[in-house]
């Protein structure tokens, strides 16, 4: 996993949303042999970028069993100007 990579995508969503939509999505494509460790180091990472705005709380989406096998969802609830938002994060699985 490209950790300088990962981080620019993340900050990049705050740049780009200048207006403070309710939700954004960051998606990720992977080849990667083993999905749940990619996953799991991907989202250590994402815990520890910095963002402009206090993060609440990260929900595991897929580990409530509306996803399927090949798909990773986590959401990552944050505070912006007095309002709950959310980010997104999905891996998809493309490994065949």
């Amino acid at each position: 996993m490209n950790k300088k990579s990962v981080k620019t995508h993340v900050q990049k969503i705050f740049n780009y949303d200048a207006g403070g939509l309710q939700n954004n999505y960051l998606i990720t494509f992977s080849e990667y042999e083993n999905l749940d460790k990619l996953w799991n180091n991907y989202i250590d990472e994402i815990k520890n970028i910095e963002i402009p705005f206090q993060t609440l709380r990260y929900l595991q989406i897929s580990d409530q069993e509306i996803a399927p096998s090949g798909i990773k969802i986590m959401k990552q609830v944050y505070i912006r100007n007095g309002n709950n938002l959310n980010l997104y994060h999905i891996m998809v699985d493309l490994k065949i």
